[in-house]
C-alpha cells in the first residue's frame, strides 16, 4: 500500500510538473502575442500621427503661401497705384508747362 501510495505520489508530481511546465509555456506564448499585438498597434498609431502630422504641415505651407500671395498681390496693387499716380502728376505737369 504505501508504495502503491508512493508511485502516486511520484506520478502525481510528474503531472504537476509538466502541467506547471505547459502553463509556463503557454503564459509565455501569450505574453509574446500581447507583446506582438501591441508592437503592431503603436505602429499603426505612429503611422497615423506621421500622416496626420504631413497634412497638417501641408496645410500649414498651403496657408503661409496664401498670405505671402495675398501680401504680394497688396504691395503689387500699391506699386501700381504709385505708378499710375506718378504718371499722372507727369502727365499733369507736362500738359501744364506746354499749354
Amino acid at each position: 500500500m504505501k508504495e502503491e501510495f508512493r508511485t502516486k505520489e511520484i506520478q502525481l508530481k510528474k503531472e504537476q510538473e509538466e502541467l506547471r511546465r505547459v502553463q509556463e509555456k503557454q503564459q509565455k506564448r501569450d505574453q509574446e502575442e500581447l507583446t506582438k499585438m501591441k508592437e503592431d498597434q503603436l505602429k499603426k498609431e505612429q503611422e497615423e500621427l506621421r500622416r496626420v502630422q504631413e497634412k497638417q504641415q501641408k496645410r500649414d505651407q498651403e496657408d503661409q503661401l496664401k498670405k505671402e500671395q495675398e501680401e504680394l498681390r497688396r504691395v503689387q496693387e500699391d506699386f501700381s497705384f504709385e505708378v499710375g499716380t506718378s504718371k499722372l502728376k507727369f502727365t499733369l505737369i507736362f500738359a501744364t508747362q506746354y499749354m
